[in-house]
């Protein structure tokens, strides 16, 4: 589980391969494309917070061993929360430019 964990950081790390990924699937908008691909992510953390729940326990936050995964958890959810936050408002903020242009 723990390695799984680490293969959606270095997914959300690397942008990049995201963004090359996302752009195959043309009958979908780009900000929609992007924020579905960070709920697939969150969906992909919470399933693997329940298999180490199931694992090592309810209190496996508490334990030695889910500590710095819980860490890890925690630091992801954070950031996809960000990122679909800064993706949403670079949306809105392209769509008020346009709507401002076009009722000139």
């Amino acid at each position: 589980v723990e390695k799984d964990i680490e293969v959606l950081k270095k997914k959300l790390l690397n942008q990049e391969k995201m963004d090359k990924t996302l752009n195959m699937t043309r009958d979908i908008p780009e900000i929609s494309e992007k924020i579905v691909w960070m709920n697939q992510l969150q969906t992909k953390l919470k399933f693997y917070q329940d298999k180490v729940s199931k694992i090592l326990g309810e209190d496996w936050k508490s334990q030695q061993d889910g500590q710095q995964l819980s860490k890890t958890c925690e630091s992801l959810q954070t950031r996809l929360t960000k990122n679909q936050k800064e993706v949403f408002d670079k949306w809105i903020k392209r769509m008020l430019y346009r709507d401002n242009l076009f009722y000139q």
